[in-house]
């Protein structure tokens, strides 16, 4: 990637052995990750994304158009050492296919790369690495159109992204036999076959896992430190990384991370665990003509039969098919489950300081936006405003599908608190703004609340920090292309391209997914990645290093003494914004 500042030099994207594609099968497309042995080889290109469905992507198409099944690939940054002044911008490129918890499977590998395992390995000390997990929703986006190069070169960490199963293909479960002991279940996606009563779908999660566990034995030649791994997730993908948190799979022997960054989303959330999950599989099976829309008590018995019918369809029929389910508004469909092993009760449980340490003991860092929700209404809502009919269809839909006592009166309540009683009118835009402080609220602020207060509870002794930020920067050229909106604050997924440092890039001669960037922009993005790099380095963003007085605006940010969020501290945060803040 050309820099105006170039540090970077190694490009690793991918992860390679080649190991022979099972095709498009259910049963295949579903089982646990393996590693490959065979060699690693060498690529010029990003490896192609998840499966997955296209009228949600229009932001990121040109990134998007080659999908794949053959998607799981990792992506490594891997920074130029400071008092290296060799001056060379060449880039190598090497492509990793995803491995699987079997090390057996590795066996030559190091053979076939030894002669860039001898020019890493001479590296003084290992670096710590950033793993990150994109989200947005389930079912779409991909790993591999995120550079991580300007992070990883200013913070001088090793940034890793990677693919992961998506929707139907990472997310979807059926259990077809409640009483049975023998396994009873199959997994379309979250689609494969187990032997025990307690397995489930979560192929998605899974994908995560086997990386993190080949990245204990890859990132060593490449200057990475195995065990300094910080997870960083935004919206679908935070819920995963604090799925992770809780999971006592990423704890075979020690934990396969340290620390997290959850951006928008928490497994807490309403959205974030499947709903009906069984329901959705049928569906699926349905509009593919495998099974007879009179379903009957048989259907367990037929399941084999259904799922070879299953067998026989492309991907992309199946995305269609998928395309056809009516999901109810503000849950998810295809979503993590609690299976008894990787997610072994619900988060709510699992995070609960009396549940156990595995949640607690990792190092936590939660970001949020101005208006994390406000990709759930139109364009035209959020440039005209909203009616109050349109509103009260709003409100009846959150509470119907989220809720089930109680209705009328939580109804009436949300109505009573979001309005604003000081504009009698209703202004359509003061509607709006009633609107949508409670999709941000009961969708993402309170959830991701909640899981702050359970990290951060001293009713068990702890070591792990716990700190929360909220991005309030404006990107003024975004902001111009709807000048009649009226919200002020960042929007969902705005501090993205500020902790990859996309500002910071040459825009002359990158094809950028972001753009439009000022000075105050580049500013910001510096003090962002300085607090992200920090927090990867030592578990505070204020550590170990200070806030550089030379950034544009570091001098107000070294000024500025970030507390952790906890009680004693009344659950105390910093506003990132060009003047920072510390509130309560």
């Amino acid at each position: 990637m050309p820099l105006s500042h170039s540090l970077y030099r190694e490009v690793f994207r991918g992860s390679g052995g080649y190991g022979q594609w099972l095709g498009p099968l259910f049963v295949e497309r579903s089982e646990s990750p393996w590693i490959s042995s065979s060699a690693a080889a060498v690529r010029k290109a990003f490896k192609q994304m998840s499966a997955q469905r296209f009228d949600y992507v229009h932001r990121l198409l040109p990134k998007l158009k080659h999908q794949s099944e053959d998607c799981l690939y990792m992506n490594l940054f891997v920074p130029e050492r400071l008092d290296n002044d060799s001056g060379t911008e060449d880039q190598k490129f090497i492509t990793y296919k995803i491995i699987s918890t079997s090390m057996i499977c590795l066996r030559g590998y190091y053979n076939h790369m030894s002669s860039l395992i001898a020019e890493s390995s001479q590296r003084d000390s290992q670096l710590p690495v950033l793993v990150v997990v994109h989200g947005d929703e389930y079912g779409w986006n991909a790993g591999s159109p995120y550079n991580g190069s300007i992070l990883a070169s200013h913070g001088q960490i090793v940034v890793v992204t990677l693919n992961y199963r998506l929707g139907v293909f990472g997310q979807s479960s059926h259990k077809y036999s409640a009483f049975d002991q023998r396994c009873k279940f199959l997994k379309l996606g979250f689609l494969g076959r187990c032997e025990f009563s307690s397995c489930s779908g979560n192929s998605g999660i899974s994908d995560l896992v086997s990386a993190l566990t080949m990245l204990n034995v890859v990132l060593p030649p490449f200057g990475g430190d195995p065990k300094a791994v910080t997870l960083l997730g935004w919206g679908s993908g935070a819920s995963l990384v604090s799925l992770l948190m809780a999971s006592p799979l990423t704890q075979p022997g020690r934990r396969l991370f340290r620390r997290a960054i959850l951006l928008d989303g928490t497994a807490l959330a309403p959205w974030a665990m499947a709903h009906n999950p069984q329901q959705y599989f049928a569906q699926v099976a349905e509009n593919l003509g495998c099974l007879s829309r009179n379903r009957s008590s048989t259907f367990n018995d037929n399941i084999d039969t259904t799922v070879r019918c299953m067998q026989d369809h492309p991907a992309d029929n199946v995305t269609k098919a998928v395309q056809a389910i009516e999901i109810p508004t503000f849950l998810s469909g295809f979503a993590p489950i609690v299976d008894g092993q990787l997610i072994p009760n619900s988060p709510r449980i699992s995070f609960s300081p009396q549940y156990g340490s595995l949640f607690r003991e990792i190092d936590l860092l939660v970001g949020f936006s101005s208006h994390p929700a406000h990709y759930l209404l139109s364009n035209e809502d959020l440039k005209s405003g909203l009616s109050k009919e349109r509103r009260q269809k709003i409100f009846r839909t959150l509470v119907r599908n989220l809720y089930e006592y109680h209705r009328s009166e939580l109804l009436a309540a949300i109505i009573n608190e979001y309005t604003d009683w000081e504009n009698p009118r209703d202004h359509p835009k003061s509607v709006r703004n009633g609107v949508l402080a409670v999709l941000n609220d009961v969708l993402f602020t309170a959830p991701l609340i909640e899981t702050l207060r359970m990290h951060s509870a001293d009713e068990v002794r702890k070591e792990a920090n716990t700190f929360m930020f909220v991005f309030g920067h404006e990107t003024r050229s975004w902001m111009n292309e709807q000048p009649n909106s009226g919200l002020r604050g960042s929007l969902s997924g705005d501090h993205i391209p500020y902790i990859f440092g996309y500002p910071l890039a040459n825009s002359d001669k990158e094809e950028k997914l972001f753009s439009g960037f000022g000075a105050e922009d580049r500013g910001v993005s510096q003090v962002l990645m300085h607090y992200v790099a920090n927090f990867v380095k030592s578990g505070d963003p204020s550590k170990p290093s200070m806030m550089p007085k030379s950034f544009p605006i570091g001098e107000a940010f070294a000024s500025t003494a970030w507390p952790q969020f906890d009680q004693p501290n009344r659950e105390a945060y910093l506003e990132i914004n060009l003047i920072p803040s510390i509130e309560t």
